[in-house]
């Protein structure tokens, strides 16, 4: 298998690390918009919950993409950039915010951290892979220009 750098395009990359740090995000302010107790948040605007997602992303979204980030620099390295390695590091990532954030397992009063961030974090990792190298026939080979073979 070629390297991860050959199998790619900086943009899927940084798209990849934009999604990393955005679905997460989201999905945990979407979640917590309609579920916490406290009031009725069913009929939030569109805006509120984006606003309430990017406030999630500072606080829970960063370590999805810092595991992340670190992950692929690793896996890039030894050359094993698979589907498989990135639903490892994205089990990680969401076990680590669920164990940090929520000791006590509960989601702002809903027993559901653990399952709601592991789960957000295998299909962030997977999303990322599948953004990064998925659909590999709209990525052009990388060629390297022919070797000059020039005799004295």
């Amino acid at each position: 298998m070629r390297r991860a750098s050959e199998q790619t395009t900086s943009a899927r990359v940084i798209a990849g690390a934009l999604f990393s740090y955005l679905a997460p995000s989201i999905t945990l302010g979407m979640v917590y918009d309609q579920f916490a107790p406290g009031g009725s948040h069913n009929n939030s605007e569109a805006a509120n919950v984006i606003l309430g997602a990017l406030v999630f992303g500072l606080l829970l979204g960063w370590p999805y993409l810092a595991v992340g980030l670190t992950a692929w620099a690793i896996l890039d390295q030894i050359e094993r950039h698979y589907p498989w390695a990135a639903a490892l590091v994205g089990l990680a990532a969401g076990a680590g915010v669920a164990g940090f954030s929520f000791r006590d397992g509960l989601f702002f009063k809903l027993p559901i951290a653990w399952p709601l961030c592991t789960g957000v974090g295998l299909l962030t990792g997977l999303g990322v892979w599948w953004i990064a190298y998925g659909l590999q026939g709209l990525v052009k080979p990388a060629t390297k220009p022919p070797k000059s073979r020039l005799v004295l």
